[in-house]
């Protein structure tokens, strides 16, 4: 917006562990999601642009197949093969802990992204179709 030029580095690097933290404090993470309203309030167009969904990536993944789960219980065999996905798609390195406790977070976690959009939509009174489309 000032006019400063934000550019991707491909040949930066990255190191992200996987789960340093509670599974509590990775659970209320999740509600700090709240905020991406008021920011896609302030600044529709950039918020599109940059950020393009109001909530991580692979959350309507989880809320899909948890939900598909009580209709189909094999559904439920895709939670854990989406979190090695996204495991993978995140380059984070893990232990069988660390994956276990970043699958209950991510599948209950993107329930509470979806709570925390919602809150934030009512909160800050944005319709939350707009965000979407």
């Amino acid at each position: 917006k000032r006019g400063k030029k934000i550019t991707f580095a491909e040949k930066a690097v990255v190191h992200h562990r996987l789960l340093q933290s509670s599974l509590k404090s990775m659970l209320r993470r999740k509600l700090f999601f709240e905020s991406d309203v008021l920011l896609f309030k302030k600044y529709p167009k950039l918020f599109k642009q940059r950020i393009r969904f109001p909530f991580d990536r692979f959350a309507p993944f989880y809320l899909i197949f948890t939900l598909g789960g009580f209709i189909n219980p094999l559904i439920w065999i895709a939670l854990p093969l989406l979190a090695l996905v996204e495991i993978y798609f995140r380059k984070y390195a893990f232990s069988v802990s660390s994956y276990l406790k970043f699958l209950v977070a991510q599948t209950i976690g993107s329930f509470l992204n979806l709570y925390a959009v919602l809150a934030g939509c009512a909160k800050f009174k944005v319709n939350p179709l707009r965000m979407l489309f």
